[in-house]
């Protein structure tokens, strides 16, 4: 039996509940090429521990389990991202029609009835180690940024890494060591670097294995500033996310981020913050509120949030803008008052609703394509139709209320990144 799984040893847990199934299953990954790591075990409760306690690359699952029944497990493993690429057979006795089709619909890979033949077997385990090879090649490039896995029990460091680090590479945060090593073997980080975690498991020793299990992932020690620099690769702790950024680079080869915020980059997200609009609107209406095609300028109440590169002057403005009768009429009903009643204030908190919703989704698309914008406080101020017409607007979205009532929001961007 051939194999192009990767090179280095893969895991299987043989979930059956006979000997003599699983002695034969052991045989047919024996004659796999690459060699694979196996453990056998009958009960549903112990196959989960093991599948949890390290990572593993293929199941062959028994419906018939003790403790913890196949199709149980199966929907508990399906639910969990962490078992995300784990290759799932399962093999069973029971034929019954409702049996296969639960278990597809749970998402099992592939399922064997007995009696089996062993051609058949083998066919399956080839496309199964074939679909593992698959998902560990692209497992790194379905991430939009690297990803750095953090090994220490400081949470103060932890958010000053990821702080330091954005827009960049995400990090994930693993204070325990075993989790620590569990995740770097199941998730294709692009690098490792370990300080002091919990579990019992020291720095150099995580070190150590890590380098020997992935030899293709970059592993760092953290070192304290007192200590004298180690052999190999290491970032000195400190809370200056400069000198941390300057570090991490370094070390693990990461990339400064490249600023592509764009007119047509606004127009990709534009139906996300028509929604975000909408959505607003509705929550404080209870009516929907769509986008016009008619032409106007805007003119009336306006609020405006500012959102800045970090390393650009220049920002990108988000606007909203409304008649005042409007916004009275918008919080009359939320309150369920008079619109004799409604404060100026009271109109100003309306607008600022919903240039801080659309503020913040701008921003979120921004971090998930690389370059955050950090957001500011919304500011008021009466728009009339010539400061409108004054300035450069890179996205213009007119709703409607009533049929007679209109909201704008305008969007610029910095002249450089237009």
């Amino acid at each position: 039996m051939e194999s192009e799984t990767a090179s280095h040893s893969l895991r299987a847990v043989i979930a059956i509940n006979d000997r003599f199934t699983q002695a034969f299953l052991q045989r047919q990954l024996g004659r796999v090429q690459t060699p694979i790591e196996v453990t056998c075990t009958s009960d549903g409760v112990e196959t989960l521990e093991l599948l949890e306690s390290q990572t593993n690359d293929l199941l062959f699952l028994d419906v018939d389990l003790a403790g913890l029944g196949g199709l149980e497990l199966l929907e508990i493993l399906r639910a969990d991202d962490r078992f995300q690429g784990l290759q799932i057979i399962v093999i069973s006795g029971v034929g019954l029609e409702g049996t296969v089709k639960r278990a597809i619909e749970l998402g099992v890979n592939d399922y064997i009835l007995r009696p089996y033949q062993s051609e058949a077997v083998e066919a399956r385990v080839l496309a199964a180690l074939e679909r593992v090879r698959e998902h560990r090649a692209s497992a790194k490039h379905t991430r939009n940024l690297p990803l750095i896995l953090l090994g220490d029990a400081d949470p103060n460091f932890a958010e000053t890494l990821k702080s330091s680090l954005a827009g960049i590479c995400d990090v994930a945060i693993r204070a325990d060591g075993g989790k620590l090593l569990s995740s770097a073997l199941r998730e294709n980080p692009d690098g490792v670097l370990i300080g002091s975690t919990s579990g019992g498991l020291n720095a150099e020793r995580l070190v150590r294995v890590l380098s020997s299990a992935r030899p293709d992932v970059k592993v760092g020690l953290l070192r304290e500033p007192s200590d004298d620099p180690p052999d190999g690769l290491h970032v000195t702790r400190t809370f200056v996310p400069e000198l941390l950024l300057s570090a991490c680079q370094t070390v693990f080869g990461i990339e400064g981020k490249s600023e592509s915020a764009s007119p047509e980059w606004l127009r990709a997200i534009e139906p996300s913050i028509a929604t975000a609009v909408n959505q607003t609107f509705g929550v404080m209406t209870g009516h929907d509120i769509a986008v016009s095609s008619e032409q106007g300028s805007p003119a009336g109440l306006s609020s405006s949030i500012e959102l800045h590169f970090e390393d650009r002057p220049e920002p990108v403005g988000v606007v909203v803008v409304a008649d005042a009768a409007l916004c009275r009429e918008i919080v009359a009903r939320m309150l369920m008052i008079e619109e004799s009643e409604v404060s100026d204030s009271d109109i100003g908190g309306v607008l600022d609703e919903v240039v801080n919703v659309v503020a913040g989704r701008i921003k979120q698309d921004s971090v998930d394509r690389g370059w955050p914008l950090k957001q500011g406080l919304p500011s008021h101020k009466t728009l009339s139709a010539e400061d409108a017409e004054s300035r450069a607007f890179d996205l213009t979205l007119r709703f409607e209320w009533n049929a007679a009532d209109y909201l704008w929001l305008l969007v610029s961007l910095p002249p450089g990144v237009r």
